[in-house]
């Protein structure tokens, strides 16, 4: 009887082990599975702030387009002031020699003006003695 009882205790004991041991990988599965789901918000967001990134990189990329010509536009405003004097300047009453060479000079000063904006937005001429290769 005592070995009976011996075998019995026996078994208790391997069927408490066995329930430790499915309730510790139940624990664990459990646990795996709160770290996945930790994991796949943790992507989520991530992937969202790259999204929301992209988007504000790609509208401050237009609206530094849109302010570069705005300033270009801008500095080409004093070369239209200036052509615009000189066809005003046409109609004043001189001599036509003195009056071609007072617009002439206003001319080649607007030139100097034009390329100046253009060489400061870096538009800068090109040499022609060479063939044009693109």
């Amino acid at each position: 009887m005592s070995n009976e009882i011996n075998e019995a205790s026996e078994s208790e004991e391997q069927v408490v082990l066995e329930e430790n041991e499915v309730q510790e990988e139940k624990d664990e599965l459990t646990k795996v599975k709160e770290e996945l789901a930790s994991l796949k918000d943790t992507y989520a967001r991530v992937h969202a702030d790259f999204d929301n990134i992209k988007k504000r990189l790609e509208r401050e990329k237009y609206q530094a387009l849109e302010y570069s010509n705005e300033k270009f536009a801008k500095d080409l405003i004093p070369v239209v002031d200036s052509l615009s004097m000189a066809i005003s300047a046409t109609a004043i009453e001189a001599e036509p020699a003195v009056l071609l060479e007072k617009l002439q000079e206003g001319v080649e000063l607007t030139l100097k003006q034009m390329l100046s904006v253009l060489e400061k937005h870096g538009v800068t001429p090109v040499d022609e003695s060479h063939p044009f290769d693109p």
